[in-house]
Formats: C-alpha cells, sequence, structure tokens
C-alpha cells in the first residue's frame, strides 16, 4: 500500500493533494515500514483530547474525499486482477465517531457532509472517473445503512482517543499482560459522549438483539 498504491494516488492528485507521507522503505520480513517525518513540513498532532475543530474536520474530510476519488479513478484505469473499493461511508463513519469535537459533530455535521461530498465530486470530475460520486441522499442512506461501523468505533477506538496521556499504555504492554481494560472507559468525557451516543444508537436500532 504504501510503496506502491498511495504512490499512484499521489501522483493522480498531484503534488499539492497529496494523500500520505511518502514510503521511504518497506519489506516483509522482518517487517519494517520506514516513512517520512511530517514534523518539519510543519504538521503537528492535535489535542485529541478536545476532538478537532470545524476548520481541521473539514481538511481531514477534504482529504479523505480525495483518497476516496483517487481510489475510484486508480481502479477504473489500472488493471488491478479483482479491483475492489467498499463503501465511502464505513470510513467516514469512522471518522465521525472518533475524531471531530462534541461541538462539531452534534451541531455541523451537515456542514461536514456537504465539504465531503463537494470535494468527492470535484475530484473525481477532474481525475476523469466513469464512476458517478453518489448523491447526499445515497450518501446518508449509505451511512444509515452501515451505522454500526460508526457504533463499533465508538464503543472500542473512541475510549484509546480519550485516554488520559497519564493512564495510557503501550502496545508493548498491552500485548504482554494479555488482557486490558481500557482506562478510557472511565472517562468523564467519554462517558458524557456516549450517554448521547447510546440513546441515538437506541433510536435507530442498532441495540436491538
Amino acid at each position: 500500500m504504501m510503496s506502491h498504491t498511495l504512490n499512484k494516488m499521489n501522483e493522480l492528485l498531484g503534488p499539492k493533494h497529496l494523500v500520505s507521507a511518502k514510503g521511504l522503505h518497506a519489506q516483509k520480513n522482518p517487517t519494517l515500514l520506514i516513512i517520512e517525518d511530517l514534523a518539519p513540513l510543519g504538521f503537528r498532532m492535535a489535542d485529541r483530547l478536545s476532538g478537532l475543530d470545524l476548520t481541521h474536520s473539514i481538511m481531514a474530510l477534504h482529504g479523505l474525499a480525495r483518497f476516496h476519488a483517487a481510489s475510484v479513478a486508480l481502479c477504473e484505469k489500472v488493471d488491478f486482477q479483482l479491483c475492489l473499493y467498499t463503501s465511502p461511508a464505513i470510513d467516514l463513519l469512522y471518522f465521525l465517531s472518533t475524531s471531530p469535537s462534541p461541538d462539531v459533530i452534534e451541531n455541523k455535521k451537515s456542514v461536514l457532509l456537504n465539504e465531503y461530498l463537494s470535494t468527492l465530486s470535484a475530484t473525481m470530475k477532474q481525475l476523469g472517473c466513469k464512476t458517478q460520486p453518489p448523491t447526499m441522499e445515497k450518501l446518508n442512506a449509505m451511512l444509515k445503512e452501515r451505522a454500526s461501523y460508526g457504533m463499533i468505533a465508538s464503543f472500542t477506538v473512541l475510549p484509546i482517543v480519550l485516554c488520559c496521556k497519564t493512564e495510557a499504555k503501550d502496545l508493548d504492554e498491552i500485548m504482554s499482560s494479555g488482557t486490558f481494560v481500557n482506562p478510557g472507559l472511565k472517562s468523564e468525557n467519554y462517558k458524557k459522549l456516549m450517554s448521547k451516543r447510546l440513546l441515538q444508537y437506541d433510536e435507530i436500532g442498532l441495540l436491538d438483539l
């Protein structure tokens, strides 16, 4: 992926809209991946406990839209054996469930989806894709159909995102112990968010047995 597919996608999109850092070296045995350090280019990690503000959420979704558009273009133009790509709703639900601030996801979700779809449509047209982008109605239907992906991300990934830095454990410690109870599940921020989301999940039937 890093050494071939993403390079092809970046070539399609051009230097102004790269979707990934450069893959410098990859090998299978032993497994090793070296990628470009983005810090010298000015990139910084956001405060994961606060979540992304509207501006940065839109930037992230513009990048995701270009990634999805380039995926379609690459699949159409390159002779991959049995080339398939899944619904964009899965990536969208993962992002929307784990990354924007509570205020943004609760009050600006429609803005985010409009920004995503606008960039997706424009980029697919620019790349000459034969596949038509979804309408907003179709996109919302895909999100509803696959809403369980967002719920699973809220149960599994979000508590890790909201885990206090002083309580976070590294991967080696988790793997060596054989058991892991995420301290993020006890986070007040997580409890507050999930008290609302559980009601939403129940309303659309995701909690039905």
